[in-house]
This record gives structure tokens, C-alpha cells and sequence, in this order.
């Protein structure tokens, strides 16, 4: 590294090592790697994770392809109701778009296991709701999409989908 004597200068150390300070703008926020689902026997249940790819060899209703994820792709964390996504699984936003995520479980999963976006309903989305209400004061279901579809002839959830929430 070298410095320019004229210009005066400011560098981290904590040790021998450099501290550097990397800004992200809002709108770059981190997408595709992480969720949460409303109940951990719902993680457990889990058959498949697909990840939307013009390669893929799975088609939903709509006629979108996806790719199914090799188990060394997510990790399925139960007792914390959640859902992780490698970055070798490609489901982050790329050119402003988000690719869609979707799981297969063993077993009957239905939108009562979610709820609805009423902030007085005492469920997952409606708990959500009632969250944005109170700190930012938005309309989930204005966002929102149909989370269930099917792959393949499967009942699947989706997770993320670039037409909404």
C-alpha cells in the first residue's frame, strides 16, 4: 500500500490487521439466503427447496422453470424455524430481479398454517402485519402474491417471488 504525502490519510488496525468500512445502500438490502416459517415442524417437514432458473427442469402452473436444490445447498435449522440458502443456491436479486424460492413438504401444509394479513389475527402473517403497522406503517397484503403453487404436479410453498412479499 502506499500513501500520497500531500493528501492526509486515516487506515483501521487492530493488529496486523486492516478494519475497512464497506457502506450498502438500503435498497441493496441482503435477499435470498434467509427465512422463516411459522412453525419448526414445518421445517422438519420439508421434502425439497427449488430456486427459479431458466435452466432448471422443474416447472410450476405458470410454466416457470426450477432448479432442485442439492441438500448441500440449504440447511434446514428447525429449532430456530428457519430456512438458509447458500450462495451457490442463486436465489439472490440479480439485475433487479428476485428469482422465486419455493419447498415441497411430507405432508399437507395449507394457508391456515399461515394465517392472513390481518393485524388483530393472532398468526404468522397477521403478527407480521401488526408489526409493519405499528413501525412503517404499510399494507402487507398490497405486496403479498398466492404462496401456494405446485411443481411438478407438488404442492410447493414459495418463500420469495419477484411479484411481491
Amino acid at each position: 500500500m502506499r500513501y500520497d504525502l500531500i493528501e492526509a490519510h486515516e487506515k483501521t488496525w487492530y493488529g496486523k490487521n486492516a478494519v475497512s468500512v464497506n457502506e450498502i445502500a438500503l435498497s441493496n438490502f441482503n435477499t435470498g439466503n434467509q427465512y422463516i416459517l411459522p412453525k419448526s415442524s414445518l421445517v422438519q417437514n420439508i421434502k425439497a427447496v427449488y430456486v427459479e432458473s431458466a435452466s432448471g427442469n422443474y416447472r410450476d402452473t405458470k410454466g416457470r422453470k426450477y432448479k432442485k436444490l442439492d441438500s448441500s445447498q440449504y440447511l434446514l435449522l428447525a429449532s430456530q424455524n428457519q430456512i438458509l440458502l447458500s450462495k451457490d443456491a442463486k436465489a439472490s436479486r440479480k439485475s433487479g430481479v428476485l428469482p422465486a424460492v419455493a419447498v415441497t413438504f411430507y405432508g399437507e401444509v395449507t394457508q391456515s398454517d399461515f394465517g392472513t394479513f390481518e393485524s388483530n389475527e393472532d398468526s404468522f402473517f397477521g403478527k407480521m402485519q401488526k408489526w409493519f403497522s405499528e413501525n412503517e406503517k404499510l399494507k402487507l397484503s398490497k405486496y403479498s402474491y398466492t404462496i401456494f403453487n405446485s411443481i411438478d404436479g407438488e404442492d410447493a410453498l414459495f418463500l420469495q417471488h419477484p411479484s411481491g412479499f
